[in-house]
Formats: C-alpha cells, sequence, structure tokens
C-alpha cells in the first residue's frame, strides 16, 4: 500500500471543519425553521428535531467524504472486540466527569457567588411531560453523544493528530469543545471533559468508549436535575 492510501485514511482537518460546521449550521437551521413556524413549540420537540437532522447530515457528509474524497480509504475508530471494557470504561469516566466536573465544579462556582447551570438546563427543567422526557432522554443520552463524539474524536481529533501528535490534538480539540459547547464559565469544565473523553478514546482505540462516557455524563445530568431540581 502506498504512503499515500496510508496518510488517507486519517482525516483533512479542513474536511473534518466541514463536516462540524455542516451538522452546526443544520441544527440552527431546524431550530429557526420550528421556531419562525410555530413560536411557540415544543423546546424538547425542537431540540429532538435538531438533533435527528443533525445526525442525519453528518450520516450524509460522512458517506460523502468516505465514498466520493477518500475513495473508501477514510475510516473511523468503531472497534467493538472488546465492548465490554469500552462499556466499563465509558461508565466509570461518564461519573467522573458528571461528579468533578458538574457537581464538583458547579458547587464551586455556586460557592464563589455563580449561579452557572449544566449545559441544556434550562432545556431540562422545562421537560416536564412524559413525552418530553422521552424525546429528551433520546436526544441527550443517545443522538448528542453519537453526533459530538462521531465529530470531536472521529473526525477531528483524528485529524489534529496527524498535524500535531496526540496531545496536542487532545489539547486543540478539547478547547474548541469548550468553546462550542458552553458558556463562558463552563468552559473550563467541558474542555477538561472533552480531554478525559480524548483520553479514553486514544486509549481504547474506539469511539464507542468516548461516547458511552458522554452519554452517561449527559444522563446523571439528566437524573440530577429531574429528581433532585437542582
Amino acid at each position: 500500500m502506498s504512503q499515500s492510501t496510508l496518510q488517507r485514511k486519517n482525516w483533512d482537518v479542513r474536511d473534518a471543519l466541514i463536516i462540524l460546521a455542516g451538522v452546526l449550521l443544520s441544527r440552527e437551521g431546524v431550530g429557526l425553521l420550528a421556531r419562525s413556524i410555530n413560536p411557540g413549540a415544543n423546546r424538547a420537540g425542537v431540540f429532538f428535531a435538531e438533533i435527528t437532522v443533525a445526525a442525519l447530515v453528518l450520516f450524509l457528509l460522512h458517506f460523502y467524504f468516505i465514498e466520493h474524497r477518500y475513495m473508501g480509504t477514510g475510516r473511523l475508530e468503531y472497534r467493538s472486540e472488546k465492548w465490554l471494557w469500552y462499556v466499563q470504561i465509558g461508565i466509570m469516566t461518564g461519573g467522573l466527569c458528571f461528579g468533578l466536573l458538574t457537581a464538583g465544579y458547579g458547587l464551586v462556582l455556586r460557592t464563589v457567588g455563580f449561579g452557572v447551570a449544566p449545559l441544556f438546563s434550562e432545556l431540562i427543567m422545562t421537560a416536564d411531560q412524559p413525552l418530553e422526557r422521552v424525546l429528551l432522554g433520546i436526544s441527550l443520552v443517545g443522538l448528542f453523544p453519537v453526533v459530538v463524539e462521531t465529530i470531536f474524536r472521529g473526525f477531528l481529533h483524528e485529524a489534529l493528530k496527524k498535524e500535531m501528535g496526540a496531545t496536542g490534538a487532545l489539547l486543540t480539540g478539547a478547547v474548541l469543545f469548550g468553546l462550542l459547547l458552553a458558556e463562558p464559565l463552563l468552559i473550563p469544565a467541558y474542555v477538561l471533559g472533552s480531554m478525559a473523553l480524548g483520553f479514553v478514546y486514544e486509549l481504547t482505540g474506539s469511539l464507542y468508549t468516548s461516547m458511552v462516557a458522554l452519554g452517561v455524563w449527559q444522563g446523571l445530568i439528566l437524573g440530577w436535575i429531574w429528581i433532585l431540581g437542582v
């Protein structure tokens, strides 16, 4: 196999950013369309539609780049031969992220006088009907981790790693993750969380691990807010 073919198994940074932009724009477009048609639309339903369309766009872009730009040589690391280990690592990582970076960091912020709530907390608190909670559960625990980890670990991390090595990719991707997903006071927590997700992805070599970790993290936030009313 030629050297150029070997190198093309990793994604280019430009292509990874195109995929990220396409998914973000599609999600925003669905949200704007839904709110323009019905300003009082159910927020959980709109969010579910946004994430579902984002997942579809991600799939289409993934297919396009693999089949047309990389001619079948592009690949994502969906290893499953040690799936039980991947799940265990993911559960522990998600639990640690919640305990340290959501509950712990949130307590520190409240102690010093900043009342900052976790990501999506306002959306979660407004979902008081069973169907709304089901839709949010599917969105935040299922679809959101798949979309986010496929982009940030599957595409972006691998593209950055080709340019600057694993450590540089871990740090750069984590900063971008925090800047895109969190409000200013929460950026440090989500940067550290992204580093943890990137670390377990590198450790296991499988996207399933980081997907499970992010899903557990989001699931614990859901339970924390709905059960304890935090």
